[in-house]
């Protein structure tokens, strides 16, 4: 049972609950409502079976690249994060090892099926770059500056993408048939991966922060050590800025079609209202609390504020299916 519970916890079983909720709200929320509206006859690539085999196939590399992430930081953790050391402790390197192919490998091959499912056989490939991706970033690229950062940002994008275009009836059916709703869908997605990218990518940022001891000893060159912290806290700041003015666009955006439609001003649309209580109060707030950050419990405390962040961002979903419905 023991080690059940740490091959959970070696997994990051909430992050893969994260990745898997917010697949099933692209789907259920943004995508399903289309097809099943009526306006336009047009059908779903996957069946509901079909797709839970992606959200697993997702799930299943998310899972080793987090097992062959744990694999390669023993040294740094043992500094960082003692307490939550599992390889070499209740799991060994060489179970850890083979559960991380075994689990990438089910998950490709399950990508590959469905890729071929869908007939767009390179859409397989997706979960084997991911694979790789994950590979160097936990042998190599984790330790240099930035790049590895912008890497875990592009996989977690990817998580939101990968729901888009193995959905290819999108393309085939709705695109040629409405191509204002098929426009929207695209939009909606790439922006809401962008926010993916850069939350994740600010986050990372955070959590280098908050490992510098052990990752200098690791001898890492991340942000925080070629830069030192403050400029690192700037430059996270930055960024924090760019989601904040980026979700204002998005707002003034939703504003205008709400006027047309229902006449309703700025401050009495439902969505913009819910985007500044729970997303961007809490990014001023983030901003507010890094300029007083110094400790690594600090940026520990900051890097769960941006998980909150996230996990709004993630049900935001449930919220445009529901106000709609």
């Amino acid at each position: 049972m023991q080690v059940l519970i740490d091959f959970l916890r070696l997994s990051r079983w909430l992050n893969l609950v994260y990745i898997a909720l917010t697949q099933l709200l692209l789907r259920f929320c943004l995508i399903m409502p289309i097809y099943l509206n009526g306006f336009v006859a047009v059908e779903s690539s996957l069946s509901n079976g079909e797709f839970a085999l992606l959200v697993l196939s997702t799930v299943l590399v998310a899972a080793a690249g987090y097992i062959i992430n744990d694999y390669f930081d023993v040294k740094s953790d043992e500094i960082n994060k003692p307490e939550r050391i599992i390889i070499g402790r209740s799991i060994s390197k060489r179970r850890a090892i083979i559960w991380h192919f075994i689990l990438s490998a089910i998950g490709i091959s399950i990508g590959f099926y469905l890729a071929f499912k869908v007939n767009c056989w390179y859409l397989g490939f997706i979960h084997i770059v991911s694979m790789a991706l994950l590979w160097l970033y936990n042998t190599w690229l984790k330790k240099t500056f930035l790049i590895g950062n912008i890497v875990v940002g592009i996989l977690t994008a990817m998580v939101v993408l990968t729901v888009i275009y193995y959905e290819q009836s999108l393309f085939t059916e709705l695109k040629p048939r409405m191509i204002e709703i098929f426009e929207y869908i695209l939009y909606f997605a790439w922006a809401y991966a962008g926010f993916a990218f850069l939350m994740t990518l600010i986050r990372e940022l955070v959590k280098d922060m908050e490992d510098i001891k052990g990752d200098r000893l690791d001898n890492c060159r991340t942000v925080p050590i070629v830069w030192g912290i403050h400029r690192t806290k700037n430059l996270v700041i930055f960024l924090t800025v760019v989601v904040i003015a980026c979700l204002i666009v998005y707002q003034i955006k939703l504003a205008g079609q709400f006027s047309e439609s229902q006449g309703l001003a700025f401050y009495q649309v439902p969505a913009i209202r819910l985007i500044f209580t729970f997303v961007q109060l809490p990014l001023f707030y983030l901003i507010i609390e890094l300029f007083k950050a110094d400790k690594s419990r600090d940026f520990k405390r900051l890097s769960n504020i941006i998980k909150l962040i996230m996990m709004a961002g993630i049900l935001y979903l449930a919220f445009l299916y529901f106000s709609v419905n």
